[in-house]
């Protein structure tokens, strides 16, 4: 079961849970629905889960997944609705992409300065 270009992930959801009940194993164990739900997931899709969970969503249970999908349809249908101005859309962009660049930067000068740090003992011990 994969999820359909056209369908979010709330609806993704309720379709694998309504074939389940319909199926002959309708107690299949949360582990395998959770692969059974990532398994069918858009890679897009996918990728925004990550970033909501903040990291590796496939370490999360089960439950915690779904109301991660539930989160992003529900944003994703609001933002829909904020898209229809073509500004708002450009500013809404460029600002989440300047932050995102900041917080990379900013975790660059932290590793920089630590690889400095690091060879700099290691000279001294020399």
């Amino acid at each position: 079961m994969v999820q359909k270009e056209d369908k979010n992930l709330e609806e993704f959801l309720e379709r694998l849970q309504y074939n389940l009940q319909r199926s002959n194993h309708p107690s299949v164990r949360k582990d395998i629905l959770k692969t059974i739900l990532l398994k069918g997931v858009r890679d897009d899709c996918l990728d925004m889960l990550h970033m909501i969970g903040k990291g590796d969503i496939s370490k999360e249970s089960y439950d915690e997944i779904v109301e991660l999908c539930k989160r992003c349809s529900r944003g994703a249908a609001r933002n829909r609705a904020n898209n229809r101005d073509p500004t708002y859309s450009r500013v809404q962009k460029s600002a989440s992409g300047g932050a995102i660049r900041a917080e990379i930067g900013n975790l660059l000068e932290e590793f920089k300065t630590e690889m400095l740090s690091s060879f700099a003992s290691q000279i001294d011990t020399l």
